[in-house]
């Protein structure tokens, strides 16, 4: 009697978990770097990264590439299928109600502190801007070895059409849809596999 088909796996290699998602402004003068391997993973990212706070539902990447056949009269087939656009994006809905998350899900701003005094208040205003402003964004996940797996994307800009319900028992949550100008050859997903050698 012939065995059932297995087809072979390594179960290490299936992998759950959350992705932890840190951003900053984009600073061409300074562009954003990878934390050094000797952080662990978990371990804080050196600023100016910051890390988003609490989601809803975690972080997604949304990866679309579209094509164009290249054809030609002698076969029925493509002959040749290319690259027409090429985008990525990187979705979270925030669940810290503050005025840093109302920044990134709403494109970009300006958050002004003023101190209190003797007889006034302190207060922070935050200033919309017109213009969707630079961010960028870095991820962090375990790898099949334990490790951390990164992904640095150096420029995006936050394109969410964000709607907040303000209700008496729901958290008030901001969509953010950030989508990446960088090319993929300036996005390498470092992924570190082994320990040191020696010290």
């Amino acid at each position: 009697m012939t065995a059932p088909l297995t087809p072979s796996y390594n179960r290490a290699n299936v992998l759950t978990g959350m992705a932890r998602m840190f951003y900053q402004p984009y600073d061409a003068e300074e562009p954003p770097v990878y934390p050094a391997d000797t952080v662990l993973l978990g371990g804080a990212w050196p600023s100016p990264w910051v890390p988003i706070g609490a989601t809803s539902e975690g972080v997604t990447i949304a990866f679309a590439r579209e094509t164009t056949d290249i054809t030609i009269e002698e076969q029925p087939n493509p002959l040749d299928v290319r690259t027409q656009t090429l985008g990525f994006n990187i979705n979270t809905i925030l669940a810290e109600d503050t005025l840093e998350t109302m920044i990134l899900a709403f494109g970009g701003g300006e958050i002004t502190a003023t101190a209190a005094g003797v007889a006034t208040w302190g207060y922070s205003d935050l200033v919309i801007a017109d213009e969707m402003a630079d961010f960028s964004i870095g991820l962090e996940g375990r790898n099949a070895n334990g490790f951390p797996r990164r992904w640095v994307i150096p420029v995006l800009k936050s394109v969410a059409q964000a709607e907040i319900a303000y209700r008496r028992v729901e958290k008030r949550m901001y969509s953010v849809t950030t989508r990446s100008l960088s090319p993929l050859s300036d996005c390498p997903i470092h992924n570190v596999t082994t320990e040191p050698t020696g010290p």
